[in-house]
C-alpha cells in the first residue's frame, strides 16, 4: 500500500489531478483509500449505484459498455494513473460500464463523501479537484464523439450548398444589445439552489443581452468563449445539413446554452437562434476564470454546474457508444435497404445523423428521444412529414 506522500506523487501524474499545487496534492492525498483488486474482481459493474471514483496506482482494468451479456462491447483499458469512475463521484448515478481487473490492481479511492467535506472545509481545494475533473470529463466527451463518428458510416462527398443559401440566411442575423431592465434570476431552474449573494455576483460578472427574434447566441463552428443562461424567451439549437438547417431542439427560460465553452477551448457545435425576443446573461470564459482565481463562492457553484452537464452529456454519449458498438457498422446500403423510400438520400441522411450526434454530445442537452422532433427551420427548403419521417425510421 501507498504512503501519503506516495498518493500525492501518484496523483500528480493523473490528468484529473495533475494541475493542482504541490500544497493542494499533499492536502488531497490523505482523503483517497486505497483497494487492491484480485485477478477478474469488478470495481464495479454497469447498472450498480455509483459514488466514487478510482485512480489506477498498478495494473490493468478493463472498461466493458456492454448492455447485455450475450455481448461483449470493450471500452478501452486504463492502467497506472488513469482515473476511471469520476462522474458518479460528483453527481451520482447508476453506472455505466463495468471495470474489472486483469492480474492484481491497486487503486486509490476518493468517494461522495469526502468530496462533500472539502466543499464545505477546504473551498480552495474543492474547486481545484472540480476544475481537474470538468478537464477529464469535456476530454472524455471528445473521445467518446470521436469512437461514435467512426462507428457511423461516413458521407462519401460533401453536399454542396446552393447559391443564396441559409448560411447567409445566419450571417443576416441582428446584433445583440444590452438588456436594461430588471431580471429575475431567482426563478430559473438552472439557478434556483443559488443564494441571493451568489446570483448578484453572476449579474455583477455576465452581460445582460437582448435579442431580436432571428439574432444569434452563437454560430456553428465560431470559438466558443461564453455560456448563456436564457432569462426570457426560447430559441432553437440548429445545425445546416446539406443546404437546410434543421433544429434539432428548443431550448427555454432557464437553460444554459454552450456551457462546456467555460470548460474548454472548442468550437461550436450548433447554431442558437433567437425565436422570437429573448433575453440572456451572457459569462465570458475570462470573467469565469477570475472568479476562480479569486476563490468566488459563485464561481465555484458555476462550475460544478456546468461540469455535472457535462457528466450528464457524457453518460449520453456513453450510451450511444454501447448502442453502436452493440449494433455493428451500417453501411448506406444496409441503410437504404431499411429505408426503401430514401434509397437516393442516403448521403444526405448520414449527414443528419452525424450533426445530430454531434449536436447531442455537445452542450445543446438534446436526448435521443428527441430524434423524432427534428424539423427543417427554413420555409424554402422545407421537406414533409412523411419524408422526414422515412428519413429518421429505423
Amino acid at each position: 500500500m501507498s504512503t501519503a506522500s506516495e498518493r500525492a506523487e501518484i496523483l500528480k501524474r493523473t490528468m484529473v489531478f495533475s494541475a493542482l499545487s504541490e500544497a493542494d496534492l499533499r492536502a488531497l492525498a490523505p482523503v483517497f483509500r486505497p483497494r487492491v483488486l484480485a485477478d477478474g474482481q469488478h470495481l464495479f459493474k454497469a447498472g450498480e449505484p455509483g459514488d466514487y471514483l478510482a485512480v489506477v496506482v498498478r495494473g490493468v482494468l478493463c472498461v466493458d459498455v456492454s448492455s447485455t451479456p450475450a455481448v461483449r462491447a470493450s471500452a478501452g483499458e486504463l492502467g497506472a494513473f488513469d482515473v476511471v469512475g469520476e462522474m458518479a463521484c460528483l453527481d451520482p448515478a447508476p453506472r455505466s460500464a463495468s471495470v474489472m481487473a486483469r492480474g492484481e490492481v491497486e487503486v486509490l479511492i476518493l468517494t461522495r463523501v469526502m468530496l462533500d467535506a472539502l466543499r464545505i472545509n477546504a473551498v480552495g481545494l474543492f474547486a481545484a479537484v472540480i476544475g481537474g475533473l470538468s478537464r477529464r470529463v469535456t476530454e472524455r466527451v471528445r473521445e467518446t464523439n470521436a469512437r461514435i463518428s467512426k462507428l457511423l458510416w461516413a458521407r462519401r462527398e460533401a453536399i454542396k450548398s446552393p447559391a443564396g443559401s441559409i448560411e447567409g440566411y445566419f450571417l443576416d442575423a441582428a446584433s445583440p444589445t444590452l438588456h436594461r431592465g430588471p431580471l429575475d434570476l431567482a426563478s430559473l431552474v438552472a439557478l434556483r439552489s443559488f443564494a441571493p449573494a451568489e446570483l448578484g455576483a453572476l449579474q455583477g460578472a455576465a452581460r445582460a443581452l437582448h435579442f431580436a427574434d432571428g439574432a444569434l447566441l452563437c454560430r456553428e463552428s465560431d470559438p466558443g468563449a461564453s455560456c448563456f443562461i436564457i432569462c426570457q424567451g426560447r430559441a432553437d439549437v440548429v445545425k445546416i445539413v446539406g443546404g437546410r438547417a434543421y433544429s434539432f431542439a428548443s431550448i427555454a427560460e432557464g437553460s444554459l446554452v454552450g456551457q462546456m465553452a467555460l470548460l474548454d477551448r472548442v468550437e461550436r457545435s450548433a447554431t442558437v437562434r433567437a425565436r422570437g425576443e429573448l433575453v440572456a446573461l451572457e459569462l465570458s470564459r475570462d470573467s469565469f476564470e477570475a472568479l476562480l482565481r479569486a476563490h468566488s463562492p459563485l464561481a465555484v457553484r458555476f462550475q460544478e454546474l456546468v461540469t455535472i452537464s457535462g457528466i450528464r452529456q457524457l453518460r449520453l454519449a456513453n450510451a450511444m457508444l454501447a448502442f453502436l458498438i452493440e449494433r455493428g457498422v451500417q453501411t448506406p446500403s444496409a441503410l437504404a435497404a431499411q429505408m426503401p423510400e430514401v434509397d437516393a438520400q442516403h448521403d444526405e441522411l448520414g449527414a443528419l445523423a452525424q450533426a445530430y450526434l454531434q449536436t447531442a454530445l455537445g452542450e445543446w442537452n438534446v436526448t435521443p428521444s428527441e430524434l423524432k422532433n427534428i424539423r427543417v427551420a427554413k420555409l424554402d427548403g422545407m421537406i414533409s412529414q412523411a419524408e422526414l419521417q422515412g428519413r429518421l425510421k429505423k
